[in-house]
Parts: C-alpha cells; sequence; structure tokens
C-alpha cells in the first residue's frame, strides 16, 4: 500500500493539516504541502486510468479501482484549505494551486467542473473569513488572474 500514490497524498494532507494546527502554525510548511499536492495532482492527471499493478515481466495482476479527481481534491486537499481558510497565505497558495490545476484540465471539462466546484467553494470560504481589505484585494488579483486563464468571468471577486 505505501507503494501507492494515494499513500502519498495522505502523508503530504497531514503534515500540511498538522503544520496549520495551533500548536504548530507553520504555514510554510503547509505552502510547501500544497505545492507538493499540486504536483502529485498534475502528475496524476496525465495518467488517469493506470492503477493497475503489474508483476516484474510487465504482466497485470491487480486491476485498481482508480481514485477520482473530486475524491483526491475532498479527502486530501480540502481539508488543508478547512483548517487554513483564515490565513491569508495559505488562501492565496490555494487559489495558485487550482490555477495550475485548471491549466491542467484543458479540454476536459468534467474535470474543470470539478475543480471549479472546489475553487469556488474556497472563494466562498475567503469571502467569509478574510475581512482585510487588503488581503481581499490580493484574493481579487488571483481571481482576475484565474478568470483571464480560463477566458470568461466565472469566478466572482469577493
Amino acid at each position: 500500500f505505501s507503494e501507492h500514490y494515494v499513500y502519498g497524498f495522505k502523508q503530504i494532507s497531514e503534515v500540511a493539516v498538522k503544520a496549520l494546527s495551533p500548536g504548530i502554525n507553520d504555514p510554510g510548511t503547509a505552502q510547501k504541502a500544497i505545492d507538493l499536492l499540486c504536483i502529485l495532482l498534475l502528475e496524476k492527471m496525465k495518467h488517469w486510468g493506470t492503477d493497475n499493478i503489474a508483476d516484474s515481466k510487465g504482466t497485470i495482476r491487480v486491476i485498481g479501482k482508480e481514485v477520482t479527481l473530486e475524491r483526491l481534491l475532498q479527502t486530501y486537499v480540502m481539508p488543508i484549505h478547512h483548517f487554513g481558510k483564515e490565513d491569508i497565505q495559505i488562501v492565496a497558495h490555494m487559489l495558485k494551486a487550482f490555477k495550475n490545476i485548471l491549466a491542467a484540465c484543458s479540454g476536459n471539462q468534467k474535470e474543470f467542473e470539478v475543480v471549479m466546484l472546489y475553487l469556488k467553494s474556497v472563494i466562498t470560504d475567503a469571502g467569509q473569513s478574510i475581512e482585510n481589505v487588503t488581503e481581499r484585494k490580493l484574493i481579487n488579483t488571483i481571481i482576475s488572474e484565474i478568470n483571464q486563464q480560463i477566458g470568461k468571468d466565472v469566478l466572482v471577486p469577493l
């Protein structure tokens, strides 16, 4: 099990959540974890449908049920958001990660819709949690960049 990519998602997500705990309060580690999860997601998005396990000769021995993008985001990315939604560093980093993930959805409407669902959730929570005008301006700048990237004003600024 430890060789399966989901194990990596789980470990990195747990590190980030613990880093955001009040006793540790290390947003830098959580940001690095967000970066690593984003890289893992981008790599996985290139290889959907390859959860089978082959033996040393290449013969498929185990046919695995693939973990969906939605499940990966819900289980391993959103807990980080939950614990860091009041921290502008984490929110901004999360938005930038989603911006990169959206870029990898090129042409896949289903993936695009899943990513947008979670991205909108991050933005909604930011609107409720972050009151500082300067911090909201930073979030709105990132939202504007994402809207520009996707070619339409889908995301509403705070």
